[in-house]
């Protein structure tokens, strides 16, 4: 979550830097992005514009919400695999 002052703050409140474009990119790692078709947390159409100026085509998982790991444990399992 960013506050005001464009840090993010961590599960405890705390605030750290934002990330750094590298960061975004994976730093050489491989990155996938991922998300639930019907997530309301971070909705699919509104990102879609963030998504090509980082130049990624993210992985939209069809019937999921924002719990990927719960609702899709099997394709979200597969697509770390596909990584490796």
């Amino acid at each position: 979550m960013d506050d005001a002052r464009g840090a993010h703050l961590s599960n405890d409140g705390s605030a750290r830097p934002a990330q750094t474009r590298s960061h975004a990119s994976g730093a050489g790692r491989n990155v996938r992005v991922v998300i639930g078709e019907h997530d309301v947390f971070f909705p699919v159409d509104p990102l879609r514009r963030a998504w090509a100026k980082l130049g990624v085509e993210p992985v939209v998982v069809e019937r999921a919400g924002h719990l990927l790991v719960d609702e899709e444990p099997e394709r979200i399992t597969d697509l770390i695999a596909e990584l490796l």
